[in-house]
């Protein structure tokens, strides 16, 4: 496997650590807005989230469609300048840093300041499944060797066309001793630029458990899913790959 380590231009588009929650029943999304002058200096953008629910109904030979509006579904805080994003929902917590990614430490020590305040506001009942997602796109020059770049490359069974022009997979990984699981997407995404192809990496690592909001098992848990994480992504790509990127 490639050697495992911090690369200093990693491919990295979006990271995304998230908390799913149970909350009161009496709890309301609005709850959420008072917090918006203590976060106004690090996320200067407010946007509300709505939810709404549509439907379907039939009276006769007559089809109509339904919408009902849920109401306020959460609020989201932007800094659209350093790429962050959180997200203060009826059923959780989201934190997403964008371009240009910086560490694990820097990520998840603003996600975990910001999911304290949520835990003060909201006051769940439990959590119910965490995740650490990260999606790359990477780069690879035209013309191009897949294996040279990836170890699981897209093939193409023998003895029929060897071009092809789209490629998706998904594949579901449970890692038995962890208890853990990882969704993992890999796909060819086209782009304009003729002098290279761009290959998704899209690898999602998910606890479906529950703890308590203040549990000292969550922090821990985290770093498990970051390790796990690491692991599919170096072991997807060659270490010619890893250096393009360092």
């Amino acid at each position: 496997m490639t050697r495992i380590r911090h690369l200093d231009r990693a491919p990295i588009t979006e990271a995304i650590i998230d908390f799913r929650v149970q909350l009161p029943d009496s709890f309301r999304a609005e709850a959420f807005e008072p917090i918006q002058p203590a976060l106004a200096k690090a996320y200067p953008v407010l946007e509300k989230q709505k939810l709404f629910e549509g439907g379907i109904r039939l009276s006769g030979e007559q089809v109509s469609q339904t919408t009902q509006d849920k109401g306020i579904h959460g609020f989201i805080f932007r800094n659209n300048e350093q790429g962050r994003v959180a997200q203060f929902r009826r059923n959780g917590f989201t934190f997403n840093k964008l371009r240009l990614y910086t560490d694990w430490e820097d990520v998840f020590g603003e996600a975990w300041r910001l999911w304290l305040e949520y835990v003060a506001i909201a006051q769940p009942l439990t959590v119910t499944r965490i995740a650490v997602r990260y999606v790359n796109h990477i780069a690879i020059p035209l013309p191009f060797n897949f294996p040279e770049f990836l170890t699981d490359p897209p093939t193409i069974p023998d003895g029929i066309p060897q071009m092809f022009t789209d490629f998706f997979k998904r594949v579901v990984v449970h890692d038995t001793e962890s208890g853990l699981f990882v969704n993992i997407i890999q796909a060819i995404e086209r782009k304009p630029d003729p002098t290279e192809v761009v290959f998704l990496l899209d690898v999602d690592a998910y606890a479906q458990e529950e703890h308590a909001p203040n549990s000292s098992a969550l922090e821990p848990r985290f770093r498990q899913l970051h390790e796990l994480k690491n692991r599919i992504f170096f072991g997807s790509i060659t270490e010619k790959t890893a250096e393009m990127f360092e």
